[in-house]
């Protein structure tokens, strides 16, 4: 257990996470995702987790699935073997939509339940699901109150 800890401190160290403040509502979340991952010329849908400690730091983000421009898969194994090997208290999804509409679709909202009730039994609050529009437009489904705190 104190080599999995020494070596997430290391990376957090190496990678500058250190370097960021609490992701706090959707805005921090976008914030956050334009200064180290999101790229606005991408065509293609991609789906990323970002992963907090107990005080809502990142601690590390995944490039879960690049998908096809209309559609990207939610691996929930995937997204709970990263959150569990980087010790996560809690995640947050964020997904880009490139034809500019960040309304969720049905299957977006009914994967996102599926996602949060399978991190629940494992511990790990999921805080919010982002969709990231191409103008810069975003939906959160916790300020939507699709997603709430358990």
């Amino acid at each position: 257990m104190k080599r999995i800890v020494y070596r997430y401190y290391l990376q957090r160290k190496a990678t500058g996470f250190f370097n960021y403040l609490p992701i706090l509502g959707a805005d921090g979340v976008v914030d956050y995702a334009k200064k180290t991952f999101y790229k606005p010329e991408d065509v293609t849908e991609k789906l990323y987790a970002i992963f907090l400690d107990k005080k809502n730091f990142p601690i590390g983000y995944s490039v879960i699935c690049s998908g096809g421009l209309h559609c990207c898969v939610m691996d929930r194994k995937l997204i709970a073997k990263t959150a569990i090997g980087l010790l996560a208290s809690s995640v947050i999804i964020l997904h880009t939509h490139p034809n500019g509409d960040a309304t969720p679709s049905q299957s977006d909202i009914e994967e996102t339940k599926r996602l949060r009730s399978a991190l629940l039994t494992l511990d790990i609050k999921m805080l919010d699901h982002v969709i990231l529009g191409e103008d810069g437009s975003y939906y959160s489904f916790a300020d939507e109150h699709l997603v709430k705190e358990g």
